[in-house]
């Protein structure tokens, strides 16, 4: 046999075999399985060192079967250092790079896969490609990296932007943020944009974007509108006349009124200005204001006419008494031309009339702007009647009967008041019997006067003389002592004065001698007691 080298894995020689005797082609049992089959030289992943079999057949076709003893040293070999750069963008670090070349202990080229590559930093960081090398011999593998270090990008904002707008709704169009990118040409992530309130009225309305890159860094870009104040003008005022001062009550409409943004200005109001007393101005006035505080008044002036008026008629009428005209006429109503109430004052009356006549009351009817003038109303007082009754009388026994003055009847006239009578005139008492008068004049207030009379019919009185009386005395001398006379009294107690007495002569010796008295009375009716 003759030296051969067998090259295992198609580069270099790296098992020798010497095998004696015969001539090739050499059948070489690599997997021990008892054929020489030629395996595939580089299926050896799995050899070890032991006993294999080689078939020897020589150019006469004999094969000899031989075993030999193959001791395999296992190869082995060193990876270079991990390999690197720093880049400053990501995309830089999308270049592949060339791994090495890698020789096994006998000088076989390690099989190289790959690369794995990692997962691109979010924005800087490490991105990594990973070989593996595998010795096709021993089937040991290593790891070959190379590493590109990203820097951190870096961006530059542009300069902020602005404008100067007149109103705010030219305001309130977003403008448009510029694209930003950063160093690496990567755009920013752009939010936004945050919008400031309106300002009340002008100043400053901003639109502000946040920028970020990858490694979080961030900036913000502002766009400043700068509002100017709006101005405005009022509209001139407004006014009318009219009649009067209930007319003046309506309120006006006030201009609505924009400032140069076309914004309504606020608006308060009205305050209302004190109706005249009668006529005059009344004004309504309202104050506007604009955002800026800036302010204006729009007036309203209703100018009034006086107004005017026209009494009715006075009024009047007959009554028959005076208490008749002590009741009060209603006076009338009396608006002015602008259907207010006039002010009334009263009544003056006027005195009482002193039996008839007329008595007034009078109102003073005064207008809003001064003007007044009376209305009054008259009663027309008929003159009263009065009737006497039937005059009076009784009969009685005694002139001291007719002494006690009678009653005079209550006379009022045809209006209930009282006559008060004078008197009474007292006729003279009769001689004995006959009238007593009793006269009492009735006067009214016109001076009509009527008489009311008593009249007293005194009967005749009477009277009755006691029996004659007597005595019997012894001598003539003792019927010289003159009797007394009883006292006599008429039927109305008045004394009868006796006249008398006559006295009889004495009689011759003995006898009667009498004493004769004679009482007579007012009627001349007389009598002799004895």
């Amino acid at each position: 046999a003759t030296g051969e080298t067998i090259d295992c894995d198609d580069n270099t020689g790296d098992i020798t075999l010497v095998v004696m005797g015969g001539t090739g082609p050499f059948l070489f049992d690599w997997d021990n399985d008892g054929t020489g089959d030629n395996d595939d030289p580089q299926n050896l992943s799995g050899l070890n060192s032991g006993t294999y079999s080689v078939t020897v057949t020589d150019a006469n076709g004999c094969t000899a079967v031989a075993s030999a003893m193959i001791d395999l040293n296992p190869t082995t070999f060193m990876m270079p250092p991990d390999d690197g750069s720093t880049v400053p963008c990501i995309s830089d670090a999308q270049t592949v790079p060339t791994p090495p070349v890698v020789l096994n202990s006998c000088n076989d080229p390690l099989t190289i896969t790959g690369p794995v590559v990692s997962v691109d930093p979010t924005c800087s960081g490490i991105k990594t490609y990973t070989y593996t090398y595998t010795d096709p011999f021993t089937g040991n593998m290593a790891t070959w990296v190379y590493t590109y270090t990203i820097s951190t990008p870096t961006f530059t904002m542009p300069a902020n932007g602005s404008s100067t707008v007149a109103c705010i709704a030219d305001a309130q169009t977003v403008p448009t943020p510029p694209m930003v990118n950063d160093n690496c040409g990567e755009p920013l992530s752009m939010s936004g944009p945050v919008v400031s309130s309106d300002p009340m009225c002008s100043g400053t309305k901003t639109y502000t974007w946040d920028y970020s890159d990858c490694s979080g860094a961030t900036a913000q870009w502002v766009y400043t509108y700068t509002i100017s104040p709006p101005t405005f003008t009022m509209p001139a005022a407004g006014g009318s006349t009219v009649p009067c001062v209930s007319d003046a009550q309506t309120v006006p409409t006030p201009p609505a009124v924009t400032n140069s943004c076309g914004d309504a200005l606020t608006m308060t109001g009205p305050t209302v200005g004190a109706d005249p007393m009668c006529s005059g101005t009344k004004t309504y006035t309202w104050d506007y204001m604009d955002c800026t505080g800036s302010s204006g008044q729009w007036v309203y002036t209703y100018t009034i006419d006086p107004s005017t008026f026209s009494l009715p008629a006075d009024g009047g009428s007959t009554v028959a008494c005076i208490i008749d005209a002590q009741v009060q006429p209603t006076p009338p109503m009396v608006n002015n031309s602008c259907g207010d109430p006039l002010t009334i004052t009263g009544p003056v009356v006027g005195p009482d009339p002193i039996c008839s006549g007329t008595k007034t009351y009078t109102w003073d009817y005064e207008n809003c702007d001064g003007t007044s003038s009376p209305w009054v109303y008259t009663y027309t007082i008929s003159p009263p009647t009065f009737s006497l009754p039937a005059n009076g009388s009784s009969t009685v026994a005694c002139i001291s009967d007719a002494q006690t003055v009678p009653t005079p009847p209550m006379v009022n006239n045809s209006c209930g008041d009282p006559i008060t009578p004078t008197g009474p005139v007292v006729g003279p008492d009769p001689v004995c019997s006959g009238d007593k008068i009793y006269t009492w004049t009735y006067t009214d207030c016109t001076g009509t006067s009527a008489d009311w009379v008593y009249t007293y019919t005194v009967d005749p009185p009477t009277f009755s003389l006691p029996a004659n009386d007597a005595s019997t005395v012894p001598c003539i001398g003792d019927a010289q002592n003159v009797p007394t006379p009883p006292t006599v009294s008429n039927s109305c107690g008045a004394s009868i004065t006796p006249t008398g007495p006559v006295v009889s002569p004495d009689p011759v010796c003995s006898g009667d001698k009498t004493y004769t008295w004679t009482y007579t009375d007012c009627t001349g009716t007389s009598a002799d007691w004895v």
